[in-house]
């Protein structure tokens, strides 16, 4: 990832890369790429190219976010702590109900997204992780009663 290609998201969305530093010491940063309902599908399916993405398949920084990509994080030392304000983040109004997507690349990355509770689902995206939010989560008792979910907006009349 170069320099200029990370600042047209970062002009596009100034709220997909978040830095972390104390004491005016930088100790990591995290990119994010907000993905509307399009980019969303185009990930599970292996539709969208991860290294330089397409626009469209991104949310305006006015619109709600369908999925949140993790897409680079550099953390060392102290910057680990910054995970608390990272999650703060992404409870507000706009990505509260995205559920968050990764690709471990290496061995710590991997052992990361099990610490933060990400599972390995199935795709056509090679070994894609979510971390499903909890209120999005289907009740167990319900899954294994074999009737189908329902959202509150889409209560009995």
């Amino acid at each position: 990832m170069t320099a200029p290609m990370l600042g047209k998201y970062f002009a596009f969305d100034p709220e997909c890369i978040l830095t972390f530093s104390r004491r005016e010491q930088l100790l990591g940063g995290i990119a994010f790429l907000y993905l509307n309902s399009r980019g969303h599908d185009a990930l599970i399916l292996d539709e969208i190219c991860l290294t330089q993405p397409d626009i469209s398949l991104l949310a305006p920084s006015d619109e709600e976010v369908s999925a949140i990509y993790l897409w680079a994080l550099a953390a060392t030392g102290r910057g680990v702590a910054a995970s608390g304000k990272i999650s703060a983040h992404l409870r507000t109004r706009r990505y509260v109900n995205a559920n968050c997507f990764a690709q471990p690349s290496t061995k710590a990355g991997r052992d990361w997204l099990i610490s933060t509770c990400f599972k390995q689902i199935p795709s056509f995206q090679p070994d894609l992780w979510c971390y499903e939010r909890p209120w999005n989560r289907v009740p167990t008792r319900l899954a294994a009663s074999g009737f189908p979910a329902r959202s509150s907006a889409d209560a009995w009349h």
